[in-house]
């Protein structure tokens, strides 16, 4: 039997024909519905790995892949935590006399 599956392109969208395009070229069966693709003849792991490299070649930095079940894939924006958004920086504070005295020997 021949499994299918199902890529959610949802989040990403005008980008269908050109990932079924590229799907195609890696010998698979690929249905268009929409923002849905059908893909047949592929493995989800190598599903997965085309539309990572489809995200990199276009400059998607912001989208991932994700795997939601086993038969389905699923290209969403990544989420950006509070931590590494760009913010007002920390000024920095001079060392202390301590730190940049050098230790002199009694002679």
């Amino acid at each position: 039997m021949v499994s299918s599956i199902t890529v959610d392109m949802s989040e990403l969208k005008g980008e269908a024909e050109s990932v079924a395009s590229l799907l195609r070229s890696n010998q698979a069966s690929v249905e268009v519905k929409g923002s849905r693709l059908t893909v047949v003849g592929n493995s989800a792991k190598e599903v997965k790995a085309c539309l990572k490299r489809f995200l990199h070649r276009e400059g998607f930095s912001e989208y991932r892949v994700v795997s939601i079940r086993p038969q389905v894939v699923k290209v969403s924006r990544r989420k950006v935590s509070s931590k590494h958004r760009v913010g007002k920086r920390r000024e920095a504070t001079p060392p202390s006399p301590k730190q940049t005295m050098p230790y002199l020997f009694p002679t």
